[in-house]
């Protein structure tokens, strides 16, 4: 919708394509930069910790839901589609911003360094597009089909991990999974009513990630056990 709405295809999909290039040409040195130290601690390093946060969870939901289905058929199926909704929302949206930016609809970087909030800016955002009634109508429906998949997930897997024994075959009681959905919903409900800030987040993500790490580690070298038995 934003894609075709906004009237910035032509600057969209040029733009896309020199981001793509500059990427593949550029990852390495982008993914492990220093020399901003201030982006690298706000931006680079919580990217990083954030999927590592998701990468013990998400495995074990996806091989929860792939019965009958091969290692290659779920990487690959994990990896392409999760890497082009992840794509093609940076390519779109980022695009957008950096079109409004650009045609002078709205200063989008003076806001935020005056310290309006990024939900406002998005909403702000939005509103120059010439049916953003139906965008912002889209964008919530979006958000709930969003949390409420990822909230499943997530009870699904911390339900399962709350059992000392559980078989393969069985599921976990809906009262288990009532109990986490509680805790799951309470967590971002005090996030909002605390005002905590976008940086507190933030740091709790990047300290979950060292030992998430760990944890990855261990997960690999089994795996690596596992399949060369």
């Amino acid at each position: 919708f934003v894609l075709f709405d906004s009237g910035s295809l032509g600057f969209t999909l040029t733009s896309s394509a020199k981001a793509l290039g500059n990427l593949i040409a550029n990852f390495i040195p982008m993914a492990a930069t220093v020399e901003d130290k201030s982006f690298t601690q706000n931006w680079t390093v919580y990217y990083w910790a954030y999927w590592m946060v998701w990468c013990v969870a998400t495995p074990f939901f996806i091989g929860s839901i792939s019965k009958g289905r091969t290692i290659r058929n779920l990487i690959f199926g994990g990896y392409f589609w999760g890497l082009l909704g992840t794509y093609l929302s940076f390519f779109i949206l980022s695009n957008f911003g950096i079109s409004r930016q650009i045609h002078g609809l709205i200063n989008a970087v003076s806001l935020v360094n005056h310290g309006d909030s990024y939900a406002k800016v998005i909403v702000l955002l939005m509103k120059t597009l010439p049916h953003y009634q139906v965008g912002l109508v889209l964008l919530i429906l979006a958000m709930i089909g969003l949390y409420s998949t990822v909230f499943d997930s997530i009870t699904m897997v911390i339900s399962k991990y709350s059992y000392k024994s559980l078989l393969i075959s069985e599921e976990p009681s809906k009262l288990m999974r009532g109990f986490w959905a509680v805790v799951f919903v309470l967590l971002p409900l005090a996030l909002i009513l605390t005002d905590t800030s976008f940086v507190n987040i933030q740091s709790v993500a990047i300290i979950a990630a060292f030992p998430t790490g760990i944890v990855m580690v261990l997960i690999v070298i089994s795996f690596w056990k596992k399949i060369m038995r």
